[in-house]
């Protein structure tokens, strides 16, 4: 405890001390505590174990060198690899703007083609009108048979001078359905084509049927010839 006004202190024993005396106190004891450590003997290091550290200390330092130069390495891969992930990267926005141009221009011919689409469809329905408002003022007698207008590039008789397996097909009488199977299904151009083809042959084609069948055995019959049996 210290007394108010004094440079003492009380201990728990009862007893005074002054403050200089317990700083000086503390100084010996401190000068004390370096004389002892400077008078213990230290240990001897002989020249093998200096060496020795001396060698592992050239070591640490030429790994610490190697370690360094590889960092530094492996700093200037890595920004290799960046460049070529921001040209790859520019190279992908490239690609996507480019696509985007293409699927625009597609659009933008899908949008056109649907529209001449419904203007093609209008002209029909309107030509079908006037067809109708045409037809309803005559009598359906006077009708014309479309079908028989169709047909009438194929009502013409060939050519005396020239061979009938030789005639086209689309000289021939026939219906839309057969000609469509023999041009298209058969890939047949001549009468020779189709006088090559047997009954099984051509019913394997799409769309030939019995009925088309019967029909082109009467054309060739009325031309004098028959199919290949």
């Amino acid at each position: 405890m210290k007394f108010p006004g004094s440079n003492t202190r009380r201990t728990m024993g009862g007893e005074t001390i002054s403050e200089t005396a317990r700083v000086s106190d503390m100084e010996a004891a401190r000068t004390q505590a370096y004389a002892d450590f400077i008078s213990e003997p230290k240990p001897q290091v002989s020249d093998e174990a200096f060496n020795r550290i001396w060698r592992e200390n050239i070591e640490l330092r030429e790994n610490m060198v190697l370690c360094q130069t590889e960092l530094n390495r492996t700093h200037e891969a890595t920004r290799g690899v960046y460049r070529q992930y921001a040209e790859k990267c520019r190279e992908l926005e490239r690609v996507k703007l480019e696509t985007a141009n293409e699927v625009y221009r597609a659009r933008e011919s899908v949008k056109a083609a649907d529209k001449a689409r419904s203007e093609m469809y209008c002209r029909w329905v309107n030509a079908r009108g006037r067809l109708k408002s045409v037809l309803s003022k005559l009598p359906k007698k006077d009708w014309p048979n479309f079908r028989d207008l169709q047909r009438s590039r194929a009502s013409r008789k060939p050519k005396p001078d020239r061979d009938p397996l030789d005639m086209p097909i689309e000289e021939m009488v026939i219906t839309t359905r057969l000609y469509r199977c023999l041009k298209y299904g058969m890939n047949a151009e001549t009468v020779r084509d189709v006088l090559g083809f047997t009954a099984t042959e051509l019913l394997i084609c799409p769309n030939f049927g019995k009925v088309t069948l019967k029909e082109l055995e009467e054309c060739l019959r009325k031309m004098g010839m028959e199919l290949k049996k």
